[in-house]
């Protein structure tokens, strides 16, 4: 998971991994060839803050692939791992918010999204 904070970022050639909002935050930043995983079902890609937040996505790849590591650890714990093992129902982005802007450019979606893909309902 990843926090821009109230700055400007930018992430080239990075992998991010998420199980509720893989990116969140109040700041600007763009992303250029990045991997964006979601491991929870019904997990969303960003989710802004309550100041105005801008993410840009370009020739990034946003997939849902289970991670076994996650899943050990979450059974060690004796918790239940039904939400991550086989991943449905990915958001684009969580819209608590209504200063979210998300532009997604040169991109490829291989998860499988929700029908919706944006949601202000997210877990």
């Amino acid at each position: 998971m990843l926090n821009v904070k109230y700055n400007r970022s930018y992430y080239k050639n990075c992998y991010i991994e998420g199980a509720v909002d893989a990116i969140w935050g109040f700041g600007k930043a763009v992303f250029e060839n990045c991997t964006l995983n979601q491991i929870r079902v019904g997990g969303a890609y960003t989710a802004g803050g309550t100041e105005t937040c801008y993410f840009l996505f370009d020739q990034c790849t946003f997939t849902a692939v289970s991670n076994v590591d996650v899943i050990v650890a979450i059974e060690k714990a004796g918790k239940d791992t039904v939400n991550c093992k086989t991943i449905s129902n990915v958001m684009f982005g969580c819209t608590w918010y209504p200063d979210l802007h998300v532009y997604i450019k040169n991109s490829v979606v291989t998860a499988p999204l929700n029908p919706t893909a944006w949601s202000n309902n997210c877990i």
